[in-house]
């Protein structure tokens, strides 16, 4: 069985957490599925934890690649293959260039990324830091001494960024001959890559419900889109269809039973 999770708000979905429960959940039944988020970028100065772990991991990783990891024990760089690490940069830097700054602020400032090949190869890109906060500048130099990225220019990080859904989606071709996996996008994105629409089921997370909505029917939808699904925002899709099944999600009780006997229908199908 393949499963997409994404998020209908653009932050604080709650995708990794749902998508958690329910790898936890399929695997006391029996199910291990392999978690993969192709595309993730993550924030130094928000996760600094996430500095420390990769560093003694041995693999630049942000909070939801790692949520998986400690939940299976699966190497992250394969959870993971691509992964982003934006820093603050220092407005004193930029000789207080407000607008330039809040762009910059925006966007998130990549200062380093990993890319792991179908074959387990790392590729560590990185730009001169001169731009970061100071505060930050000493586990950055760790980072940097660890991974031995290639440093290139700003533009140079940038464009692998925006081309990470197409560099990824081998990778999501290989992941995808498993018998049980769950893609997990990124922000409210739809899908990360192509390849990752080729699922049985989606669910889109919201607080406090979850959408589904079957393969077969979402790939029908798409063809009416012309845009890539990275591009395409989540909340896009209900403009066209209703959900097929709607699940509310109970905080004060984990014990959501009724979504883990759907997902079992379908492996029975």
């Amino acid at each position: 069985m393949k499963i997409l999770v994404n998020g209908l708000l653009t932050f604080d979905s709650g995708k990794t957490t749902f998508a958690s429960y329910i790898l936890s959940e399929l695997k006391n039944t029996g199910l291990n599925f392999f978690p993969l988020k192709p595309i993730a970028g993550h924030n130094g100065w928000y996760s600094y934890e996430t500095l420390l772990k990769s560093k003694s991991i041995n693999a630049l990783a942000g909070n939801d690649a790692l949520k998986y990891y400690n939940i299976t024990g699966i190497d992250v760089r394969l959870i993971n293959p691509f992964a982003v690490l934006l820093f603050p940069v220092d407005l004193e830097k930029l000789d207080y260039k407000i607008s330039f700054y809040e762009q910059l602020m925006e966007n998130g400032y990549p200062v380093m990324i990993r890319y792991t090949d179908v074959n387990g190869n790392d590729y560590y890109y990185a730009v001169d830091p001169g731009l970061v906060i100071d505060s930050l500048s000493d586990i950055l130099e760790d980072l940097y001494n660890t991974f031995k990225p290639i440093i290139v220019s700003n533009r140079c990080i940038r464009n692998k960024v925006n081309e990470s859904s197409y560099i990824v989606d081998n990778n999501v071709k290989e992941f995808l001959k498993k018998d049980n996996i769950i893609i997990e996008s990124y922000n409210d994105a739809l899908a990360p890559t192509y390849s990752s629409l080729g699922v049985d089921v989606m669910f889109a997370v919201a607080p406090g419900k979850v959408f589904m909505i079957d393969g077969d029917r979402l790939r029908k939808i798409l063809s009416l889109f012309t845009l890539p699904p990275w591009i395409i925002r989540t909340k896009e899709i209900f403009e066209y269809t209703k959900p097929d099944k709607t699940f509310v999600i109970n905080i004060k009780n984990s014990k959501n039973d009724i979504i883990v006997n759907e997902l079992l229908r379908y492996v029975d199908l």
